[in-house]
């Protein structure tokens, strides 16, 4: 998200259930912004290597080992994310917001909350998602378990967060 998203995040907050999937770097990972590319042709740069964390922004990251949801729930292991970003994190309009939600599904119940919710369109001020649906062509990832929802219904959802206020991107 940072190479795609080049921004001094002052804070990072990262769900992820499983602890396997996601990890804060230990120790800084080599990022030179500088030098991390090749030049094969004056029009076109090629990095020589996956961006790491840089060291500057390790401190930075909060790290959840639990599921993100429109509801609290301790036998889940759940949050509500709504109420997290209002209570704990204390967020406002004046705070600049961006979201990266890739959440299995369970956007579609968190973001129809979020359209319901006159405050969230406010303080979120930019949001990519990779929105869950079924269709053939993502039937090798396993996106049918999806079903019933398909690209149209994703589209719609889409357009209407936008409609309601929030500056949204599909992702990647």
């Amino acid at each position: 998200f940072m190479r795609m998203y080049p921004c001094d995040f002052t804070e990072v907050h990262a769900f992820e259930i499983d602890p396997t999937l996601f990890h804060i770097p230990e120790g800084p990972e080599v990022f030179a912004e500088d030098s991390n590319y090749e030049d094969p042709n004056e029009s076109a740069r090629w990095a020589k290597s996956t961006p790491g964390v840089p060291s500057w922004m390790l401190s930075r990251i909060r790290q959840y080992n639990q599921f993100v949801s429109d509801v609290d729930s301790a036998e889940n292991k759940s949050v509500d994310i709504t109420r997290f970003m209002k209570e704990e994190l204390k967020l406002l309009p004046a705070d600049t917001v961006v979201v990266k939600m890739d959440i299995e599904g369970s956007e579609w119940a968190i973001l129809r909350h979020w359209m319901d919710d006159p405050e969230m369109a406010g303080i979120v001020d930019e949001i990519f998602v990779e929105v869950h649906y079924d269709h053939p062509s993502m039937h090798a990832f396993q996106w049918a378990q999806f079903a019933p929802r398909t690209r149209d219904d994703a589209f719609r959802l889409l357009a209407e967060l936008r409609w309601r206020g929030f500056y949204a991107h599909p992702w990647p």
